[in-house]
């Protein structure tokens, strides 16, 4: 190859023939050498073995001596010990004394790994004992549906956990939209509110043929607890964004949270080795903009919704740059207002006569009609200056047309017009309903990895067409942030930040707006109303702009 006319044409060619002849003498100058050396050490094997017999001495296992897979507990005959890769996931919790580490997601094939399984103790005031599982997300145990006090009106609806709906089934792919009637119901509850069922009313949730059913066993209601317990759950990767968790870790406790999910890189993928969805594979095929395009919010969320002795309530907050610093707020003030145990507090819910919000249709009646829900499903996204109309969803394609395309079957009506949901901070009831409403969004991106992160929101499109389709209400503060002063960023003073919309993506802002009770309801009949002025008419151009 190298000397085509059977000798070197030039001292290049000469010069490289000499290099290649050189290194293939040294190669097989090793190979032999190798060969030598293998030889010499079965020999010398052999005549240990053989000499041990001459002598009458005890054979030796030369496999165990050189690290050949045989561990010293098979050597006494004891059977080896199974690593379950990611069986014992880190959950903080006050009921233990010490943080659970989290097992290797791979163990080594000569060693079996650690199986590190959490031990906790019951508080007194929690009527309730904490169990374990090997793989914690697999399967919740079967109890009975429980009660739970509230007054004041319900806002019932697909996955709201208080209220009743009809229809459902599955929607067919060439059907895109098609929803059964009366899926959303208004309950007045008196005195105390029950949440009834059989535990199958999220079988009859219209949902596209794309979206896979979750484990049967995951969806069985649960007992609430007397005291109902609230776990704080998050993931973070790099250290800008892990020092959230550290600060979430030393005061989630004093905030009245019963335990925290907080997972970094290594626990997201010890969870998806072993979750049962039968599109778990595809988890991560699609990573751009943020990592796995913040589909980790359903999945932590999932885990700490299902996995044994789950909490009352779930809280997703944002290791965010928006906000720093300790937990401050009570987040039990905060379930108790979404109970309806807590009343409204009067200060700080004042509205300027030359509010925006006051020429609003919506707002008309909100204001006259207070509503109760049971979890928050994010929040209406504020605009960048606080005394302004909300982002929708075709703001700067919030929602593109790639992600529209892709889960056509799940948009309903003028969607295009319509505000859109900040997910910052989620608190949900863990009720069956919205158990599945976290599947259907993890199988989002699962299914439709190119819809999930096709526009800039991502992960919060995917939820913001979601909800909608599940005809949820929707909590909206927007009105009380400048009338309360942007007083609850908890590292930056109101005047630093760039816009009224970052204030409300802060963790502290949001137990105390839900303690507080600083905020509305968007029931589903008001979608397409807080665009519209009283009078039925859009808002001048002029209004509608953000900034």
């Amino acid at each position: 190859t190298l000397c085509p006319q059977g000798r070197p044409a030039n001292r290049h060619q000469l010069r490289l023939l000499s290099t290649r002849l050189a290194t293939a003498t040294m190669q097989l100058s090793a190979g032999l050498l190798c060969r030598c050396l293998a030889s010499f050490c079965l020999t010398f094997a052999a005549a240990v073995v053989l000499g041990g017999r001459l002598l009458g001495t005890p054979s030796v296992d030369i496999r165990s001596s050189i690290g050949g897979g045989v561990s010293s507990a098979q050597a006494d005959g004891e059977a080896p010990i199974a690593a379950l890769p990611g069986s014992a996931l880190p959950v903080e919790s006050s009921w233990s004394a010490a943080p659970v580490l989290s097992t290797s997601a791979e163990p080594t094939p000569s060693v079996a790994a650690p199986v590190v399984v959490p031990t906790f103790v019951a508080p007194v005031a929690v009527a309730a004992t904490a169990t374990t599982e090997a793989a914690p997300w697999s399967s919740p145990a079967a109890v009975k549906a429980g009660t739970a006090d509230g007054s004041g009106k319900g806002i019932g609806g697909i996955g709201g956990g208080h209220g009743s709906g009809t229809g459902g089934g599955r929607v067919p792919a060439s059907e895109p939209g098609a929803a059964a009637a009366g899926s959303s119901a208004m309950v007045t509850a008196q005195g105390a509110g029950t949440r009834h069922g059989d535990g199958d009313e999220w079988r009859r949730v219209p949902r596209p043929q794309w979206m896979p059913d979750p484990p049967a066993e995951a969806m069985v209601p649960r007992t609430s607890r007397q005291l109902p317990t609230v776990a704080l759950v998050s993931w973070a990767s790099g250290e800008k964004y892990e020092k959230r968790l550290d600060e979430f870790r030393a005061s989630y406790q004093q905030a009245g949270f019963a335990e925290a999910v907080l997972w970094k890189a290594a626990d997201l993928k010890s969870f998806v080795a072993q979750l049962k969805h039968p599109m778990a594979k595809e988890f991560g095929r699609v990573n751009r903009h943020r990592p796995y395009c913040a589909a980790f919010k359903p999945a932590v969320l999932w885990y700490a919704m299902t996995k044994d002795g789950a909490s009352d309530y779930v809280m997703w907050s944002d290791a965010s740059q928006y906000s720093a610093g300790s937990i401050r707020g009570n987040i039990r003030q905060a379930v108790e207002r979404l109970q309806g145990r807590a009343s409204r507090a009067e200060n700080g819910r004042s509205v300027p006569e030359s509010s925006v919000w006051r020429k609003s249709a919506w707002w008309t009646k909100a204001a006259a009609d207070e509503h109760h829900i049971r979890s928050v499903y994010g929040q209406v996204h504020c605009g960048f200056a606080c005394d302004a109309l909300p982002l929708s969803n075709k703001f700067r394609h919030n929602i593109k047309d790639g992600t529209a395309t892709e889960f056509k079957e799940l948009l309903r009506g003028p969607w295009r017009s319509r505000f859109h949901i900040l997910n910052s901070n989620i608190l949900l009831e863990n009720t069956p309903e919205n158990r599945l409403l976290v599947w259907d969004w993890l199988s989002m991106y699962l299914a439709k990895p190119e819809g999930f992160c096709g526009s800039h929101t991502q992960d919060q499109a995917a939820f913001s067409i979601l909800v909608e389709n599940r005809t949820l209400p929707v909590m909206n503060a927007c009105p009380y942030v400048t009338s309360r002063g942007m007083l609850h960023s908890p590292s930056k003073p109101a005047r630093a930040l760039r816009a009224c919309f970052q204030v409300s993506k802060g963790y502290n802002w949001f137990i105390d707006t839900v303690a507080g009770g600083f905020y509305e309801v968007v029931t589903p009949e008001a979608y397409d109303t807080l665009f519209l002025q009283t009078d039925g008419s859009t808002f001048p151009s002029e209004l509608t702009k953000t900034r």
